[in-house]
């Protein structure tokens, strides 16, 4: 039984690039933004992605897999779902399905708890393939496995349940990164119809409605919103209140402003750079950016990076223009800092490193920016987190 100054915290695990799965449960103090483990579960799982539908207490869960599970190999990928027991946090099945494309990188459960949208990332690997061309030469094609966004079904339970709609993205982009679309993240808007799903691999970001009589997905225009060749569009965040849109880019330290109507049109509004206009980039370095988030009250947006600096850039958000202003950057401590969350109190945020298994804590101050708490602990391969608050 945890305290009324306490929440649960779940870090997931990420095994794909060499470290081990698992899903690690937490108390966390939100008075002193203390952290503990309590148990670590599922050791056996790589968790990609976790989300909360805090009505119901259930947790769902982006999963890699080496293969699908009816299949001998490839296209692995499963979405789980669990409900948690609101005494101790522990967690039982409900249920687990197929994603059909490899690689789940996002899950989102729209505002009515009826539907699951989910991200495909998709893997690098490919399959060659020889052919003739019209003139009865041999050649090679390349073929990769298909990235796109799932529509799921949630039964009454909040089981996942059947598959509904696919959309399998095209295209590519012009860096060695971008050979096939990557669909990064798929963020359901305040009102629950619409969603953004925005793909690293072609440069587009895929503004969705969901057809909730006929149960599929419908592409705004029939077309994606296409971004600047090679930045690599990775996650995003719609304001609470206002028609106001963001998001990040992988390959570039810049963040996007827009506006959005209720069909999911975008008009660009700013570009600002997301590191202090001081700190110059060496030459040749490696970096990306990571997860990103506005506040509850859309007054600041936090956005996590990392390679030759770890940090998270806090933004002011101007609520009559969506213009950002960088009012601060925190370095953090640990390797590949890559996913993060706000504590329920929203006086808290959690980051999880990936590479040094770093879990950090950071205070929110009013005035949106952070300050590093002596508290932390290690997971291996820490990669997302998700608070729940009975």
């Amino acid at each position: 039984m945890i305290k009324s100054n306490e929440a649960f915290v779940y870090i997931g695990s990420w095994s794909l690039k060499g470290g081990k799965g698992g899903l690690g449960l937490y108390k966390f103090n939100e008075d002193t933004g203390e952290i503990n483990l309590i148990n670590m579960l599922n050791e056996e799982l790589s968790y990609s992605y976790i989300t909360l539908d805090q009505r119901r207490g259930i947790l769902y869960c982006g999963v890699d897999t080496d293969k699908h599970p009816a299949l001998r190999a490839g296209c692995g990928g499963c979405l789980y779902a669990y409900s948690i027991n609101p005494d101790t946090g522990e967690i039982t099945e409900l249920n687990h399905v197929p994603t059909y494309c490899p690689q789940p990188s996002y899950v989102s459960v729209d505002t009515n708890g009826k539907f699951l949208v989910a991200s495909m990332h998709s893997s690098m690997d490919s399959v060659t393939k020889v052919e003739k061309d019209a003139f009865g030469t041999p050649c090679v094609h390349i073929e990769f496995s298909d990235a796109g966004v799932l529509l799921y079904a949630l039964n009454e339970d909040g089981s996942i349940g059947k598959l509904l709609d696919i959309q399998i993205h095209k295209g590519s982009g012009p860096k060695p990164r971008q050979l096939q679309p990557h669909a990064h993240c798929a963020v359901i808007a305040p009102q629950g119809d619409l969603f953004a799903a925005c793909d690293k691999g072609n440069d587009s970001i895929y503004m969705y409605r969901i057809d909730k009589e006929n149960w599929k997905l419908i592409l705004n225009g029939n077309r994606p919103y296409l971004s600047r060749p090679g930045r690599a569009p990775r996650y995003c965040a719609f304001h609470p209140t206002l028609p106001f849109f963001f998001n990040n880019n992988e390959m570039e330290m810049e963040i996007d402003s827009y506006k959005y109507d209720k069909s999911g049109n975008l008009e660009h509004l700013s570009t600002v750079r997301s590191l202090p206009e001081d700190y110059c980039v060496p030459s040749g370095a490696r970096y990306s950016q990571q997860d990103f988030q506005i506040s509850p009250d859309g007054k600041y947006i936090y956005a996590l990076a990392q390679g030759f600096y770890n940090g998270i850039s806090v933004f002011l958000v101007d609520q009559g223009t969506a213009a950002l202003k960088l009012i601060q950057y925190v370095p953090v401590d640990g390797a590949w800092p890559r996913g993060f969350s706000f504590s329920p109190n929203h006086k808290y945020l959690v980051v999880a490193c990936l590479s040094s298994g770093d879990i950090k804590s950071f205070s929110i101050h009013e005035n949106g920016t952070l300050t590093p708490t002596e508290f932390g602990c290690i997971q291996t391969s820490a990669n997302c987190a998700t608070f729940y608050k009975p």
